[in-house]
């Protein structure tokens, strides 16, 4: 978890631990959210990426809360209620990896 929260403050710019009790829950949140989807226990190495970007996406939204929208001195901001819609093909991708490893193995226990 640690590479993950020191992606995700390298990205937002962030060097003081001050926000790293809040970014730790978004991180356990988002990466339960991956876990669920891909029906595994814990996030894979190579699905860490996702739960980065979403971490960033939901900090970048914090006091946006239920917004699908807003405007801000003439610029409009759009939110999705899904984050992790923009990842699904990813995730199943993966899981269809996984599957296809897991129906070799039985192949060759046979």
């Amino acid at each position: 978890m640690d590479s993950i929260l020191d992606e995700v403050k390298i990205t937002l710019g962030l060097s003081s631990s001050d926000k790293d009790e809040l970014l730790l829950s978004l991180i356990k949140r988002n990466s339960q959210t991956v876990i669920n989807y891909i029906k595994e226990q814990k996030v894979p190495l190579e699905l860490e990426y996702i739960v980065v970007e979403l971490v960033i996406a939901r900090y970048n939204r914090i006091g946006s809360e239920g917004l699908n929208s807003e405007n801000s001195d003439g610029v409009s901001f759009s939110y999705s209620n899904n984050l992790l819609e923009g990842y699904k093909k990813d995730l199943d991708r993966y899981i269809a990896y996984k599957k296809s490893q897991l129906d070799k193995v039985k192949v060759r226990l046979i």
